[in-house]
């Protein structure tokens, strides 16, 4: 096999591994092998250390220089600032560089640092200053108070930008207070009592599904997750495709709901209030 094509292979597998979350073992594993072998027999993957090391340095560096010429490029740039924290409790501050194509320009780890305003705002200057405080005219976060106390520290030392607050953040607060009213508690309550019902219950589930699948529905009923609003949209749009199955179940004998369940399910005042939410 040439070296140009060995080499070419070396960086398309690699980046394909790690655009997909792909395990890094996956060139270590018989099957791939055998499967790469028969796409092209003289080709040898790069075994999973190279992955872990040479390789993807190789990448990231690649990646870098293509943002930062994209950044370059921009006339006037904003900078998107996402503070979280990961799967391991750690802080992470995410930077997003909008160009306004967005792209991704680091994560850093805030380790025991407070998030003040102050460590905020002197975080948010440094990428500033890395970018250059000439191109940057915006800066996007959440609306918490330190947020808003970094806005000001950062308009203090850089006049012509503006901060900006991030309007879906504005927009799962609002509809979380929504969701706080005591109409809509109920509601979502008693949808999420359907939903597991049904799901905690082996042959009623398996009913609810045989049933959607004679209708031609493929949905299945949802849980909203503890992320945001939109897992209780869904949740209810689930409710409302399975409406008629839900309802059949409640009438017949072979599913044999509790009579609380049936109750609710068979309530138009219930669905007319998870349509209209």
């Amino acid at each position: 096999m040439e070296e140009c094509s060995q080499r070419n292979g070396d960086e398309r597998l690699p980046r394909a591994a790690y655009g997909t979350g792909s395990p890094l073992m996956l060139t270590d594993d018989v099957y791939w092998k055998r499967f790469l072998n028969v796409l092209h027999p003289a080709y040898t993957p790069p075994t999973r250390h190279a992955l872990s090391t040479h390789l993807l340095d190789a990448e990231f560096n690649r990646v870098q220089v293509k943002v930062k010429q994209i950044i370059e490029k921009a006339d006037c740039i904003a900078i998107i600032s996402d503070w979280w924290s990961n799967v391991r409790g750690q802080g992470i501050i995410n930077y997003i560089i909008s160009t306004p194509q967005p792209v991704f320009y680091k994560s850093t780890d805030t380790r025991d640092n407070r998030h003040t305003g102050l460590y905020i705002a002197d975080a948010l200057k440094a990428v500033i200053n890395d970018l250059g405080p000439q191109k940057v005219f915006a800066l996007v976060t959440d609306n918490a108070a330190n947020m808003k106390a970094a806005w000001s520290k950062a308009e203090e030392s850089y006049l012509h930008i503006t901060s900006i607050g991030c309007a879906t953040h504005a927009l799962n607060l609002l509809l979380k207070d929504i969701m706080a009213l005591k109409t809509m508690d109920t509601l979502y309550k008693r949808g999420k009592e359907m939903v597991r019902y049904v799901k905690a219950h082996q042959v009623i589930a398996a009913i609810y599904l045989t049933k959607q699948s004679e209708k031609n529905k493929r949905t299945t009923l949802k849980l909203p997750s503890n992320t945001g609003w939109g897992g209780v949209v869904i949740m209810f749009d689930s409710l409302l495709e399975g409406k008629e199955s839900l309802q059949e179940m409640a009438i017949s004998q072979s599913a044999d709901m509790d009579r609380p369940i049936k109750r609710i399910l068979l309530d138009d005042v219930f669905w007319e209030k998870v349509v209209s939410s």
